[in-house]
């Protein structure tokens, strides 16, 4: 008789263990989810916040002198306005297509 209860309560105590193992590991899963969840989040808004930022972005606002919109500042230079960038291009595009001219003649 003691021997069957006492298998009885090590069977409960056995279920009961096995249980409370299973609600933890449940949580232990969610919390490491949520953690996941907030990490991306934040890796995201940080992303955003470089995307926006006038110190890491060509904002040529930043280097006009508050004096006079036509001055600016050399040691604040953000990047050239968007007129000479498409100069520069084209003369990068006439370079390559004159060194392609350059090469095809070489070659006949």
């Amino acid at each position: 008789e003691m021997e069957r209860r006492e298998a009885e309560e090590r069977a409960f105590m056995a279920k009961s263990v096995q249980q409370y193992n299973r609600e933890q590991a449940e949580k232990s899963k969610l919390e490491k989810m949520i953690q996941k969840q907030d990490d991306k989040a934040d890796g995201e808004a940080l992303i955003e916040q470089a995307k926006l930022s006038s110190f890491l972005t060509e904002d040529i606002s930043v280097a006009q002198s508050a004096l006079s919109p036509h001055r600016y500042r050399p040691d604040h230079f953000k990047g050239f306005d968007s007129g000479l960038v498409e100069h520069i291009y084209c003369e990068n595009d006439a370079v390559l297509s004159e060194r392609q001219e350059g090469q095809l003649e070489e070659r006949e």
